[in-house]
This record gives C-alpha cells, sequence and structure tokens, in this order.
C-alpha cells in the first residue's frame, strides 16, 4: 500500500470536511453549503462509501486530498505532508520533488527566526527593554509567548550571524526569505531595533515578518512598521494577521472583525473581541475575502475613521459583495483606534462591536454629518458621495430600502433618487471597455449529457428496480457513462459499490459524480417509467445526430457511393421510428 492511500484509509472524508463543512445526511451520502463558493441551497455533497466530494454548483470535487488543496491552497506535496501528519502516517515512498525541498528549507528559516527574535525578546538583556515597551502597551506574556513576539536586535548581522554563521544555510537561501539585504558590503539584517511579529499562514507556518520601531530607535529614514517583501512564501494581498490564531473564534462567530494593526488585533483580543485580523495596510484583498469567506459570511470593518480608512472601505464593498458576503463597520467615536479604546473602556470596544451597523448606514450618517443637509449645497454632496454607492447594492430589496431612506433625508421623492442613480449609472456606462461575450458566457451543458448524468444515476441509486436488458448501447453515445453502464451489464455485480471498485481509474470519476448526485424519489414503478423514457430520450438524441452524420457525408460522396450510406440511414431512421414511432 503506497503512502496515499495509507493516507486516506486513516482520515475518514466525511469526518474530515465535517471539521469545515456542516454537512446532514442526504441519503446514503451527505450535504452542506459548498466551502468554494457561495450558495443558499446546498449543493455541496460527500459520500462515506466512495470517500469523496462533488459540489454540482461549482464543480470542484474529488477526494480528502483534493479537498484539502482546494481548501487551503496547496500544492500535493504539502497536502500529502499535513494530512499524513494529521493521520499519523510516516511517508516512505513520497518523492518530494525540488520545488518542495527548497519550500521547506524557506520554511525553516523562516521558523528559526521567529526562535530567534523571541529568545533574544525573553531570554536576552537586550530584550528588556522591549519588553517593558510591550507591558506598557498592555501586552501580556500570555501574548508574548501565545503570538511568539520577538524583538530583532538595533544591530546589522545578529539574525545573519544566526543563521548564515551558526545555523549553516546558504546566505543566497536567506536572501530568498527576505530576511536579509545584500549590499556592497555583504549583507544585513533587514529588521533591526523592532518589535517582531511573525505572520503565519493558515496552516501556522511562518511565512514572514511584521517590525513595529521602537521610540528611542525611531527616525525618520524608516516607517513605524516594515514589513517582508513579497516572497515565495509571503504575499501581502493574501494573508491576515493573526487569522491563524483567531480562525476558531470567526468560525464560531461566523464574522470577523477587521483592524489596521497588530496592536489592534492584541488590544480587541484582551478586551474578549477574539474573531479579529489586521488587515496589512487598509487595503482589503479579493483573495483575503476569499480566505475570509471559508470562515464565515460578515465582515466587520473597524478601519481608522480618516480620510484613508474611510475611503478603504468603500473599496472593500465591491470586493465583499462580490463574494456575497455581508458588510458591516464598527463606528469609532473620537478619533479612537481599537488599541487607544481598550486601553480606557474595554467593555465599549465591545459594545461597539456588537453595535456595528450596515455599511451603506455608515456611510450615509458620515455625510450627514459632514455635510448640512438643509443646503442645496448639502443635499447635493451628499447625493454625490451616496448614490455611486446605492448603484453598487446588488440586492434589489435593500437597495429599495436605502433609495427611501436618502429621499427622506434629502426631502425627495424615491423616484427623484432613481432617476440620479440611472443617470449616473449610464455616465459611468460610457467609455467602459465592452466584456467579450466569448469570455463572459459559459458553455451550456447539453441536454444529451444531463440525460446521461441522469441514467446513470438511476442505475446506481435504484441498480435493484432498473432492467438492464432494456438498454440497447448501440443506440447510446461513446461516453464514460455508456462504458460504465455496459460494464454492469456483463457483469450483473450483486454490489453496486464493489462494481465500483473494478472500474478502471478513467471511469471512477463519472462514477462518483453520479453517485454524489441525489436522484429524486420514485416508486418501483416510477422509476422503471423514468428509466426508459430517459433510454428513449438518449437513443432519439444520439440516432439524430448519427443520422445528421450520415446524410452530409451522403452529400459529399459520388453516385456510385451512395448505395452504402444510404442503407445506414434507413438503418438508423427504422431504428429511430422503433423509438418514437415516428419522426
Amino acid at each position: 500500500m503506497g503512502d496515499k492511500e495509507d493516507v486516506r484509509n486513516r482520515l475518514d472524508i466525511v469526518d474530515f470536511i465535517g471539521q469545515h463543512v456542516v454537512l446532514k445526511p442526504a441519503g446514503r451520502n451527505f450535504k452542506g453549503l459548498c466551502p468554494f463558493h457561495k450558495e443558499k441551497s446546498p449543493s455541496f455533497m460527500v459520500s462515506s462509501e466512495r470517500q469523496t466530494f462533488k459540489c454540482f454548483g461549482c464543480g470542484a470535487g474529488g477526494d480528502i486530498f483534493s479537498f484539502y488543496m482546494l481548501h487551503e491552497g496547496l500544492t500535493f506535496p504539502e497536502t500529502i505532508k499535513d494530512l499524513a501528519e494529521k493521520a499519523g502516517v510516516e511517508l516512505t515512498s513520497f518523492q518530494p520533488t525540488q520545488e518542495f525541498l527548497v519550500k521547506e528549507s524557506l520554511l525553516e528559516i523562516h521558523r528559526l527566526a521567529a526562535q530567534f527574535y523571541h529568545y533574544t525578546l525573553t531570554k536576552l538583556a537586550v530584550g528588556k527593554k522591549p519588553l517593558e515597551y510591550l507591558d506598557n502597551r498592555g501586552v501580556t506574556p500570555t501574548q508574548i509567548s501565545d503570538m511568539q513576539l520577538g524583538y530583532a536586535p538595533d544591530g546589522w548581522r545578529s539574525l545573519s550571524n544566526f543563521l548564515i554563521t551558526k545555523k549553516k544555510y546558504p546566505v543566497e537561501d536567506v536572501e530568498k526569505t527576505g530576511l536579509v539585504i545584500k549590499s556592497a558590503h555583504g549583507w544585513y539584517d533587514r529588521f533591526r531595533g523592532r518589535i517582531m511579529f511573525p505572520l503565519l499562514d493558515t496552516r501556522g507556518n511562518t511565512v514572514g515578518f511584521s517590525g513595529r520601531v521602537l521610540p528611542w530607535t525611531e527616525d525618520e529614514t524608516s516607517g513605524k512598521y516594515i514589513n517582508s517583501p513579497e516572497t515565495e512564501l509571503y504575499h501581502k494581498s493574501k494573508l491576515l494577521y493573526p487569522l491563524y490564531h483567531t480562525k476558531e473564534a470567526v468560525r464560531q462567530k461566523n464574522s470577523v472583525v477587521i483592524v489596521e494593526g497588530e496592536f489592534d488585533v492584541l488590544s480587541s483580543l484582551r478586551a474578549g473581541v477574539k474573531n479579529v485580523v489586521a488587515v496589512k495596510g487598509s487595503a482589503l484583498t479579493e483573495d483575503q475575502v476569499k480566505l475570509l469567506s471559508r470562515y464565515c459570511n460578515t465582515i466587520i470593518l473597524a478601519l481608522d475613521a480618516d480620510t484613508a480608512g474611510i475611503a478603504a472601505a468603500k473599496r472593500a464593498i465591491g470586493v465583499v459583495q462580490a463574494a456575497e458576503m455581508n458588510i458591516k463597520v464598527v463606528e469609532l467615536t473620537e478619533g479612537k483606534d481599537p488599541d487607544e479604546l481598550v486601553k480606557s473602556e474595554p467593555k465599549k470596544w465591545r459594545h461597539v462591536v456588537k453595535q456595528a451597523v450596515d455599511i451603506y448606514d455608515f456611510f450615509l450618517n458620515t455625510a450627514q454629518r459632514q455635510h448640512d443637509v438643509t443646503t442645496v449645497d448639502g443635499k447635493q454632496a451628499v447625493a454625490k458621495e451616496f448614490i455611486p454607492l446605492l448603484n453598487q447594492i446588488q440586492n434589489k430589496i435593500i437597495q429599495a430600502h436605502y433609495i427611501k431612506k436618502l429621499a427622506e433625508l434629502l426631502g425627495v421623492e424615491a423616484e427623484v433618487v432613481e432617476q440620479e442613480m440611472s443617470r449616473q449609472s449610464k455616465k459611468d456606462i460610457i467609455g467602459r471597455a465592452p466584456r467579450d461575450e466569448a469570455t463572459t458566457q459559459s458553455k451550456p451543458v447539453s441536454r444529451l449529457h444531463l440525460l446521461l448524468e441522469e441514467l446513470l444515476t438511476l442505475v446506481i441509486h435504484y441498480y435493484l428496480q432498473v432492467n438492464l436488458k432494456v438498454i440497447s448501447t448501440e443506440d447510446l453515445p461513446d461516453t464514460a457513462v455508456t462504458k460504465i453502464i455496459t460494464r454492469a451489464m456483463a457483469e450483473q455485480p450483486k454490489d453496486i459499490i464493489e462494481f465500483a471498485k473494478g472500474l478502471p481509474p478513467e471511469l471512477q470519476q463519472q462514477f462518483d459524480d453520479c453517485f454524489l448526485r441525489e436522484p429524486e424519489v420514485y416508486t418501483d414503478k416510477q422509476v422503471t417509467e423514468r428509466f426508459e423514457e430517459i433510454i428513449s430520450e438518449v437513443a432519439k438524441l444520439t440516432l439524430r445526430d448519427r443520422l445528421s452524420q450520415l446524410r452530409h457525408r451522403l452529400a459529399q460522396v459520388q453516385p456510385d457511393q451512395r448505395g452504402h450510406i444510404e442503407h445506414q440511414i434507413n438503418d438508423v431512421l427504422v431504428r429511430f421510428r422503433s423509438y418514437s414511432g415516428h419522426e
């Protein structure tokens, strides 16, 4: 038995996926909402018997390895390594790729760097003053330990000497991490004299760092915060701090509070709001929203109430709506950020998070505070700011609600707001690049394909009730479904699951797709009638296509060659009429 089969046999796919998706029994399978796209009606099916899954909404499917790769965005080598650890399997035949080995080396360098920074902060004399700084900021020893906070000494080669001289890592590999920088005089540490926040991926691997300058080393030549550069491991647009530690709280609350900085996160955690993450910068990206959608359906923005924060909130609307998630805003008073608020009034932070308002209410309230709506200029300013947001609302009921609210605020009829929305919408369309219809329209699934899948679904789920002998496979198209049914007709298995295990690999996926489908509930009589209806329609569609091809060939051959094709056409017509009675 190979490593892959050993892991697969140790981990049940229903139990594993059930940690990420709420699954409910659906016949002999299990059903839930797909974690890979937003849906209101569950179309995500999982089978314990076949150890496979399939979403009939977005098409994602496969085994436990496929699920983990899709869910975590990993390569296969990373997947089998992780799942083997979860299953308690020692990999013996697994052959890692060179790319995998390089990535593992870079992860190990990051792990050692995090240990070095943490040890320097907590065990060495040079870390005493940074520890006092953290204590003054309210950071507890438990948080320092749990988050592996560290300190980068204010020297040029402290980390470089540790990794390159002591641990013997090639300097070229260390340079790939972004932790050291090459100069004309050699390599020097990127982070110096800073509190270090390890940045973890969702698997718990350190992939980068954020360094906060300390007051006594702060100058005007470098920023208050610097982050690891974009590397093979670290992508700023895909990471949220510290989601690895808070994702279970996010899942339980079904919402996530987004703040701007690491200290905001630590303060929020101390105040009891644990479903929190920080963006690196104020822009919320599509990748970050996609990541968060695995764990919750509501995003609560607690960004600074300055121009940059408000602009970031506006940009977030489209990204969050595209993921079909809800979006709210925490209204922070007196210009305080979460860190400041927690220090003075931790209960108030919990309160304002609970009182988060819908994002459109937030912008309407903000516009009303900034402009005097009793004046024409004020009304015009509010309309100019808010109407573009109204046009972004995809849900028509919600849109109608805010059209009414804006109309009441401005003292006009709702129709006037709608007219202005239409005018601005048309203005926005002018000059917009036309979409390529070929790329925006999906290819429709053929009627024949749908019927064949329904046919195999009936064969699988009503195997003992249907009569395979009524099928004439020569009148069916040459597809995986036909090949599976032909084998079943020949073997006459007593157990359809055992039969599936003997199918060649190229037919397994088609079987599983139909096995995971929920069939209609039929009586014995109804299933027989539906079975024969499908066979008849599939045969007619197949024969009609065959007839079209023969007539096309007939028009292209010489007269002395027509007899054989005409004979084939007559044969097809006879068979067609046997299913339909007449054409």
